[in-house]
Order: structure tokens, then sequence, then C-alpha cells
């Protein structure tokens, strides 16, 4: 089966601190496809392609054929906008075994920089913390006081690491770029 639509992207929302990411994974929802299933997905505009997991609806308003979590439109070249895309063999997700029995770390166990008011900004800033050996980081747009804004997501991370701590190192390290664990202000 091949479909052709259009693709968008969905990320955290909220105000203030309460903002978080929703997705971060190679994931997708449609109001048009069955869920959960795997399919190649194709951005007709510059050839990128990935397989993404469909987990199901998104909301009732969404448009297009796919809402796109923040790292698959990236990796699609979607981000930050929709595009033309093809869906080819969609697939049933596969039922596996756990490798290993530890749960899934918790979503709250992420350190997030302060909003950056443009994406250059935020590409910049990851740029710069990668080069003094801060990997790992995720780019998580949304909205922020009726505007569009960017984070920084370092995580989650494991239960061991004092997320208190870290931040105040980072912090201290990188002043420019200063890391908290979200919460209500």
């Amino acid at each position: 089966m091949v479909l052709r639509g259009v693709a968008g992207w969905y990320a955290w929302q909220g105000q203030g601190a309460q903002a978080r990411v929703l997705h971060p994974e190679y994931t997708a929802t449609s109001n048009l496809l069955p869920g959960p299933v795997c399919a190649r997905v194709e951005n007709l505009q510059n050839g990128r392609s990935l397989e993404v997991r469909i987990t199901g609806r998104g909301p009732d308003d969404a448009p297009g054929l796919l809402q796109l979590s923040v790292s698959a439109a990236q990796a699609l070249g979607v981000f930050p906008g929709t595009a033309i895309i093809q869906i080819n063999g969609l697939q049933p997700v596969a039922r596996t075994v756990p490798v290993s029995p530890q749960k899934p770390l918790p979503p709250d166990r992420c350190l997030w920089s302060a909003p950056f008011a443009t994406l250059n900004e935020a590409l910049q800033a990851k740029q710069i913390l990668a080069d003094r050996g801060i990997h790992g980081l995720l780019l998580a747009p949304g909205i922020l006081h009726g505007k569009t804004a960017y984070r920084l997501r370092l995580g989650p991370l494991p239960t061991t690491i004092s997320l208190q701590s870290l931040a105040q190192v980072l912090s201290k390290e990188n002043p420019e770029y200063p890391f908290r664990k979200l919460g209500k202000e």
C-alpha cells in the first residue's frame, strides 16, 4: 500500500516550565491510518526516508496524513513546517519480549535548557555544547507565551544521577546555557 499526503509535526506545549516533550522518538500519529503500525515514510520534497511507528490517533483537529514527532520531522527535513510525504508498506508493530526487565526511565528525569526564541539560536547552542562534550541533547520546539520557542533536553537520565547536582554543574560550566529540571514555577 502506498499513500501520499501532507505531514506536519508535534512537540511539547504548555506554559512556562510545565512545557514537555510528548514523543521524542521516531513516531507519528494519524487520524486516517490505523495504529499501531510501522511504515517507511519518505519526504518527497528532499528524498529522505525512515521507518516510523504510527502510535494511533492524533488530536481531532490535526491536519494532514501524519503528525510526526519532532525527532522524526527533523530526520525527514519536515521540521519546522510541513512536507508532502509518501507512506510505504504499513506493517503491524511487532510484539517483542523485552531484553531487560528494567522499567523505562520516567520522562521527568530530564534537564531542560532555558528557552530560545529562534531555531538558529537553539541549534547554535546545541553545537557549542556538543563541542564542549555534552552530547545527546534533543531539540524540542513548542509554544511559550503564545510564541514558538525551542529548548534543549538532556535525558531521561538514570535515577542514580542527581538532577539538581548535574544542573548546577552544567550551569556553572556553561553559564550562558543554564539547565534545570522543569516543574511548576
